[in-house]
């Protein structure tokens, strides 16, 4: 067992982490099967970028999971059920919006998705009162560009001095992956996501559940084409102290 809660052993282990990550080795062409009777490694070609990101990218107790299953792999097929894992149940559901795909979880995290399971409540409905929350809140504004909402603009006489665009108030984790149907293996499919989401970002626990969705914490105004990048992993937000910063990206990483 690796243990990394220390952030002043954090350097090695990144680096040690970083290190087994090198060491894989893709097959062919990312899509065909490897010799023997190696399983196919799909979209394999990504995975040092992703499992690399994620080590620099994520917050500290995060990564502290990352390296410790990283580093856990003996063999590049359980490093790559792992990067499997991450792609399907986290990375895919979040950009589509709620995915019903999903890779099946390596057997010891059976028993946290049961946990996780069992405390979900019934699939969420959309409501109205969280975009006029979200609106007023935000001043009917994009907190990125400032821009007005055309609406409010319109309301407040068309000021020339005021520039206005489509704002939405969006949901930061997708309303969607709290909203399931009612069909065989579903509900797992959701919970696969919320274990994820949890072991990679513990702090969100406290914050957003799938019965709090609608809560305003998860929720901002944007532009409608900031949004659509955002949607699509174009850009990220970067935590700091003054103000918002954003990290535009060409593609994905995955």
């Amino acid at each position: 067992m690796v243990h990394t809660r220390h952030s002043r052993r954090w350097p090695s282990i990144a680096h040690r982490a970083k290190e087994r990550i090198n060491r894989y080795e893709p097959s062919a062409d990312g899509s065909t099967p490897l010799e023997g009777n190696e399983k196919p490694r799909m979209a394999d070609q990504k995975l040092k970028s992703c499992m690399v990101a994620l080590l620099d990218w994520l917050p500290e107790d995060g990564r502290d999971s990352a390296a410790r299953e990283i580093l856990e792999c003996e063999t590049d097929d359980m490093l790559y059920d792992l990067f499997e894992n991450i792609r399907t149940c986290l990375l895919a559901p979040l950009k589509a919006a709620g995915s019903n795909s999903a890779f099946r979880t390596p057997i010891e995290r059976e028993e946290s998705i049961d946990l996780v399971d069992s405390t979900l409540g019934g699939p969420q409905k959309r409501e109205d009162q969280f975009w006029e929350d979200i609106l007023r809140r935000d001043n009917h504004r994009c907190v990125i560009t400032k821009s007005l909402d055309w609406q409010k603009w319109e309301e407040m006489g068309e000021p020339e001095d005021l520039d206005s665009d489509y704002i939405e108030a969006a949901h930061i984790i997708p309303f969607s992956l709290a909203s399931w149907k009612a069909v065989p293996g579903d509900t797992y499919n959701v919970s696969q996501f919320w274990e994820a989401l949890y072991r990679y970002f513990p702090a969100v626990r406290r914050v957003i559940r799938p019965e709090t969705i609608n809560d305003r914490s998860n929720g901002f105004c944007l532009r409608d084409d900031i949004l659509k990048a955002f949607g699509s992993f174009g850009i990220a937000f970067v935590p700091t102290v003054r103000r918002i910063s954003i990290l535009y990206a060409k593609s994905a990483t995955y």
